[in-house]
């Protein structure tokens, strides 16, 4: 059976659109983002309870070194989200370059759709391999940055660990 432009379309359409919904047996239905939003809550709980004990030893520290702790826990969480961005952006890379390889195997003539938001367009060889590799320059630059800023905040953040190491440590009696 053969699928036409517009069931493909269709398919599209609703394939991103529908979302999973979950029957817990004791309340009315739950999406599966009411039940992410539960977990999240319960663990709020848990870190608040652990975060009150904690904040009572970090408390008795001096504030120059509260400063430090507060501004290494920003610097890791900014870490973070750069690398979860440079991941992303290679993921989308490689997706670029796989189809990038893949056009150098079709012919000239051969029918191409590309996927603009939920529809798909018949469009020329030429334009979609121009399209792919300006994007793929784009991702190429914007990992590159992101490489950098994650170097700088690895450097960052291990000079401000072995700053609160150098003074977290005991002092010996000379």
């Amino acid at each position: 059976m053969e699928l036409s432009p517009v069931t493909v379309v269709q398919s599209l359409f609703w394939a991103r659109h529908c979302s999973i919904v979950y029957v817990h047996p004791e309340t009315r239905p739950l999406t599966e983002n009411a039940y992410l939003k539960q977990d999240r809550n319960a663990d709020r709980v848990k870190d608040f309870v652990g975060e009150s004990k904690m904040s009572e030893e970090v408390s008795k520290l001096p504030p120059q070194v509260q400063q430090r702790l507060l501004r290494l826990q920003q610097l890791q969480q900014t870490l973070q989200r750069v690398m979860a961005q440079k991941q992303q952006l290679e993921l989308e890379l490689n997706e670029v370059e796989q189809a990038l390889s893949e056009l150098e195997n079709l012919t000239n003539t051969a029918v191409i759709y590309k996927s603009i938001g939920s529809l798909l367009v018949k469009s020329k060889k030429t334009k979609v391999t121009k399209d792919l590799g300006e994007r793929k320059e784009l991702l190429n630059l914007r990992t590159s940055t992101l490489g950098k800023q994650e170097e700088r905040l690895r450097s960052q953040v291990k000079d401000l660990q072995m700053k609160l190491q150098r003074d977290l440590r005991p002092i010996s009696p000379s």
